[in-house]
């Protein structure tokens, strides 16, 4: 099922963050953190080797 749609509005908060583990082929880990400041547009994605 595929949903379309359209939105109109502003985030009212001031910013999201996201964590995320990734396994990488070498068998590497990261601790990737993404960071979203709605207002300013801005995302930043930052990546820390875990292993």
């Amino acid at each position: 099922m595929r949903y379309v749609g359209k939105f109109t509005g502003y985030w009212q908060m001031t910013m999201a963050v996201r964590c995320h583990v990734v396994q990488l082929a070498d068998g590497t880990q990261n601790l990737d953190v993404v960071t979203f400041t709605p207002l300013s547009k801005e995302l930043i994605v930052s990546a820390y080797v875990l292993k």
